[in-house]
């Protein structure tokens, strides 16, 4: 019995949408995306980013930060949903439904997703150093 395949769900749409607009917003054609993926020695197929961006394929991690440093974006904000412009708005992720602010404050290490502090294990030790010695 074959394996149930799993769907591609909020942030995995949120990641395609954001790769298909940063891409064309850059001028930057599937092809060559693809170019610079395989030259970054993440080798990306112009089959397999079409795919990416349709919705079809998965974004791992490797693909991820590969995709995040050709677009010069943080990871965060391939994982960040787009469209919104309202600090008050409230966006989908996988698993949830939140404030966009509690949403970026997550994906950049400076909160808990419930909206309290990071725990201590969110963050390396150095960076809670770091931003003391900048105070």
């Amino acid at each position: 019995m074959a394996a149930k395949k799993i769907e591609i769900d909020a942030t995995g749409r949120t990641v395609a949408l954001n790769i298909t607009v940063l891409r064309a917003t850059q001028g930057l054609s599937v092809a060559e995306l693809a170019e610079r993926a395989t030259a970054a020695g993440r080798p990306l197929t112009r089959q397999a980013v079409s795919e990416i961006e349709a919705g079809r394929r998965r974004v791992d991690v490797d693909d991820l930060i590969v995709l995040a440093l050709i677009l010069d974006v943080s990871p965060a904000m391939l994982l960040m949903p787009r469209g919104t412009d309202d600090i008050d708005d409230v966006v989908d992720v996988t698993g949830a439904r939140l404030p966009v602010t509690r949403v970026w404050a997550w994906l950049t290490a400076n909160a808990a997703p419930d909206g309290g502090p990071p725990r201590s294990v969110a963050r390396p030790g150095w960076v809670n150093r770091y931003e003391k010695e900048k105070e």
